[in-house]
């Protein structure tokens, strides 16, 4: 997937020239004439990194800087500029500019430099969510630990497997994380040495029984309906990861004595799985946010449950590289639907 760059430049011609040696580099991009016009394209155009210039009407380069990074710190922003007093840089940086390069300047180094920052947001991104996703394992193995060492009373033979079994399950999904998640974060692609068949149903059926036990403590029912199964293949740890977020999510903010429904449809061009809950529902004014990297609902909080705001973030960039689409629909108070159609490879027909 190519890296998309937005471009703020009030000279024209200088724009252009740009946004054509960038897109010959195989970047995508997108143009804006000011400051104003630049945070009007944040949301739509969703860029990897932001080349600034300063000084532009209606709202200045220092001005979209602070802007940019107080609603999102990771985005990346180069001031390309013709100040180059030793003040300038210095201000540049102290609004939040991750490097600062003046005019004239050389289009292969501004090359270079977008290529450096680009790596480093993406080995920042890809150690935030495994820090974020093994945090999460090791909490549930806690907890299933804690209940089999637990002092209320006598465990069931039966109990004690299961715990055992979740136990096992999160440790061996942890060393798949690390390598397949690994792969596909950092480079863009599945694991193409990974060849054997895994089965889509067969990953929900798993994880609905994992997560059944996990909301029996508030008396959460997990169903699965299977209507649709496909060959994930390479996708597995991905396809999984993204589940994981979406089902534990549902559980996690469920209200108590509530049902997470879960079903696969086939489709004619792969299968659609959606996740129904009956929980907190999403506001409708945060509801455009959802994906972004750190953000919780404002909501949220009232479930009593912590968060980072990086599983839907996590759950999008890995189905956007898979080429899946998530959707979702939701009412505050009443619940929330995710659905997700994951295609079918070419070579499945």
């Amino acid at each position: 997937m190519k890296k998309r760059i937005l471009i703020v430049e009030d000279e024209i011609d200088l724009l252009d020239l740009v946004d054509f040696n960038l897109s010959r580099k195989g970047f995508a991009t997108a143009g804006a004439i000011d400051g104003v016009d630049a945070m009007q394209k944040l949301d739509a155009f969703n860029p990897d990194l932001v080349v600034l210039d300063l000084m532009m009407p209606r709202m200045n380069g220092w001005e979209v800087c602070r802007a940019i990074k107080a609603r999102n710190r990771e985005l990346p922003v180069i001031m390309l500029t013709a100040k180059c007093a030793p003040e300038d840089k210095v201000m540049g940086f102290e609004t939040g500019a991750d490097d600062y390069v003046t005019k004239p300047f050389n289009i292969k180094e501004l090359v270079i430099r977008i290529n450096n920052l680009l790596e480093k947001k993406t080995h920042t991104e890809f150690s935030r969510i495994l820090i974020h996703e093994v945090a999460n394992r090791m909490a549930t193995i806690g907890c299933y630990s804690e209940l089999l060492s637990s002092k209320r009373g006598p465990i069931s033979e039966e109990n004690q497997s299961r715990y055992l079994r979740s136990i096992s399950s999160q440790v061996a999904n942890t060393a798949e994380l690390i390598g397949e998640i690994g792969h596909i974060v950092s480079t863009g692609e599945p694991d193409e040495n990974r060849r054997e068949s895994a089965s889509l149903a067969a990953i929900i059926k798993d994880l609905s029984g994992f997560y059944g036990l996990a909301g029996e403590h508030k008396g959460i029912k997990v169903a699965f309906e299977d209507g649709g199964d496909m060959d994930v293949g390479p996708n597995a740890a991905a396809v999984k990861q993204a589940l994981t977020n979406l089902i534990g999510n549902a559980v996690k903010y469920g209200r108590e004595n509530g049902s997470v429904e879960i079903s696969t449809i086939a489709a004619p061009k792969g299968v659609v799985v959606k996740i129904k809950d009956d929980g907190l529902g999403i506001p409708a004014a945060d509801a455009p946010h959802i994906f972004k990297s750190g953000f919780r609902a404002s909501n949220a909080a009232k479930s009593g449950a912590s968060g980072s705001g990086l599983g839907l973030y996590i759950v999008k960039r890995l189905l956007d590289r898979m080429n899946a689409t998530v959707t979702f629909w939701s009412d505050e108070g009443v619940g929330t639907t995710f659905a997700i159609l994951f295609r079918r490879s070419r070579q499945e027909g």
